[in-house]
């Protein structure tokens, strides 16, 4: 759910055959209208009088809470589909909660609340190559890229990013897990 009403989209219930072929063309699909919306860059929209005051008086990141100094100034970190100003951060904070980019476009996090223990072997087992298959635009040869994966055990996969989708295990969830596919 996002707080962009213009964007939002009802939800799909599916019961028949190939529902894992469903569920995967339907996520694919919905990553491409997100990597659409997030290729719009905005810029931040100039600041009100107050957002400026509050901006100016505030000394200390308001995600980690750490104090601003010359090695980790205060940045204005704003929303990047409205272009809306959302709070002071410390650099180090603005660059982590920026969207990132991976080779198929921009990161898109998909939970699953207990991932790891059925879900992740069945939409695995029941994966299809044409998921990851590149074209090459000038000769025309065919690719497929890899299935990046955090597996628990050679059955249960914590975490595992299929193009541009990384589908993640709610219950065990831990932002720093994400971290190195995004800097990818």
């Amino acid at each position: 759910m996002t707080s962009h009403v213009e964007y939002r989209t009802p939800p799909i219930t599916y019961s028949g055959p190939n529902a894992i072929e469903k569920f995967l063309e339907l996520i694919f699909s919905e990553s491409e209208k997100v990597n659409d919306i997030m290729s719009v860059a905005k810029s931040i929209m100039s600041l009100t009088d107050v957002e400026v005051a509050t901006y100016d008086a505030t000394t200390t990141c308001q995600n980690c809470r750490s104090l601003f100094d010359s090695d980790n100034p205060n940045c204005r970190h704003h929303n990047h589909v409205s272009g809306k100003y959302v709070f002071a951060a410390c650099q180090k904070c603005n660059l982590a909660l920026k969207p990132h980019r991976c080779s198929a476009g921009f990161v898109v996090v998909c939970l699953f609340h207990n991932l790891s223990a059925n879900d992740s072997a069945f939409l695995l087992k029941n994966f299809d190559k044409k998921y990851t298959e590149r074209v090459n635009a000038v000769n025309g040869a065919v690719t497929y890229d890899d299935i990046r994966a955090i597996p628990l055990n050679s059955e249960k996969t914590l975490q595992f990013q299929i193009k541009n989708v990384v589908f993640t295990d709610s219950f065990h969830f831990w932002l720093p897990l994400l971290t190195p596919w995004y800097r990818r």
